[in-house]
């Protein structure tokens, strides 16, 4: 009678911890948390080489590659195989933004919206002078131009929502969040999404790079070395990391946040409290922001090398060092759960789409047994009858 009370007690309590929102982290059989399948080894799907060198890093999408080209249009590619879906004549130095009803591409003269699934033109809206790639998300378009102006388009007609003159021309790309966050030399501002009006402003003590939103936080980084977190409703700040190199970018997950720095490290801090993690030593000098992957963080080198780590605790996972020097960081599904998974894109045009060999889950080879299981019994013998 005990057990069963002790029992009804423990799934009681079960209940109403649950009830309260909390969720057990999943365990295996020693009860530590289960650490998702590495994401290297990768192994090549497909391989091709594009008619000419991309003019720009390519874009990813659930279906297709797109990829701008030098002098020969922007390409379509699927992703199951690398068969050419479409190709428009529009010369572009910029990524492409694809939304889900929209591949935008920044000419000289104009912003295009194509039909993602067969290139056909949607709409046109003459923007010339642009100076940083477009950003978007599923209700926003935005463009920076040499005179100093923010441009808000609708990703779906490509309608002009408003005009923003800045002070100066940005050198970094905006963020989009609950608000647009623009840096501009030392200064950080934030836009509201539908006028483009300020809703607050925030001087650093020196030049700053490209703003990263992570959930409620603004990150930023500086000349001095410094990572600022300022929350993105006020602008005031959350916590500061001084680090020893030039921060490359920032990634996050649901528990941390990620940036790699010029002096080869790897850090990872608590998202809320900035409280360090852990930090690890990478191979090579980083190239971009690192990649966040089911588990799994991907951090590019400037060349053609990948290093994969464990995100819980920085463990090094393996390298990939692609045939040819990458034009860009590589292209990475984020949940990782399709047979395609990476794309890497080469400065020559070699296209090479990848995937994670244990992410397979093959079941392993049989092989014959040489011995069977178990030990030799030798022969019993009955005793023999009394004569």
């Amino acid at each position: 009678m005990a057990r069963f009370l002790g029992a009804s007690t423990s799934a009681l309590l079960l209940v109403g911890l649950l009830s309260l929102g909390l969720r057990a982290a999943p365990a295996g059989v020693s009860g530590r948390p289960v650490e998702p399948l590495p994401m290297l080894p990768l192994e090549p799907v497909w391989t091709l080489t594009l008619d000419a060198p991309p003019a720009a890093p390519g874009t990813l999408d659930a279906t297709r590659i797109y990829v701008p080209l030098r002098d020969a249009g922007v390409a379509s590619l699927l992703r199951s195989n690398g068969t050419q879906v479409w190709r428009v004549q529009l010369d572009s130095r910029w990524p492409v933004v694809a939304t889900t009803t929209t591949v935008a591409v920044a000419t000289d003269d104009a912003v295009i919206g194509l039909d993602p699934g067969t290139g056909t033109e949607r709409w046109r809206t003459a923007l010339s002078g642009l100076t940083l790639p477009l950003v978007a998300d599923t209700r926003l378009l935005v463009a920076a131009t040499e005179a100093g102006e923010l441009v808000a388009l609708h990703p779906d007609s490509g309608a002009v929502l408003w005009r923003r003159g800045l002070t100066e021309r940005l050198t970094v790309a905006p963020a989009l969040g609950d608000v647009i966050v623009v840096v501009s030399g030392s200064r950080v501002m934030a836009l509201d999404r539908l006028t483009g009006a300020p809703r607050w402003e925030r001087q650093l003590a020196s030049r700053g790079g490209a703003p990263t939103i992570v959930r409620d936080l603004v990150l930023v980084a500086t000349a001095a070395h410094r990572l600022h977190a300022l929350h993105q409703d006020s602008g005031l700040e959350a916590w500061m990391w001084r680090v020893g190199g030039d921060v490359i970018g920032v990634a996050a997950d649901a528990q941390r946040i990620y940036f790699a720095t010029l002096d080869n490290v790897l850090h990872a801090v608590a998202g809320k409290s900035g409280n360090q993690q852990w930090k690890t030593l990478l191979t090579g000098r980083p190239g971009a922001a690192p990649i966040v992957v089911d588990g799994a963080i991907l951090v590019a080198g400037v060349s053609s090398k990948v290093e994969s780590f464990t995100a819980r605790s920085g463990t090094a996972q393996g390298v990939y060092i692609a045939t040819t020097d990458l034009l860009g960081p590589p292209l990475v599904d984020p949940t990782a759960t399709r047979a395609v998974s990476v794309v890497a894109i080469g400065r020559d045009g070699r296209v090479t789409a990848l995937r994670s060999e244990k992410r397979m889950m093959r079941d392993p080879m049989p092989t014959p047994l040489r011995d069977l299981p178990g030990r030799r019994l030798t022969r019993e013998r009955l005793p023999q009858p009394p004569a």
